[in-house]
């Protein structure tokens, strides 16, 4: 699974709308959609960002701790 597609299970998982994380991030709705589309790329302070927020590892997030 590609980092993108992770960040929405966990978001969605979470119950978290995609207008909170892009609040928490600084970007519109949009642009957030985007990153979990794979069309704009996660910027490495976002993505510290919501490592703390969802508080697991950036491994995590990025889908590196999961088995292949």
């Amino acid at each position: 699974m590609d980092y993108h597609e992770n960040l929405r299970k966990i978001r969605e998982e979470r119950g978290i709308s995609e207008e909170q994380v892009a609040e928490l991030l600084g970007r519109s709705r949009q642009s957030y959609i985007n990153i979990e589309k794979g069309k704009t790329k996660l910027k490495i302070q976002e993505l510290v960002t919501l490592a703390e927020f969802y508080k697991v590892t950036a491994d995590h997030l990025l889908g590196l701790d999961q088995e292949s």
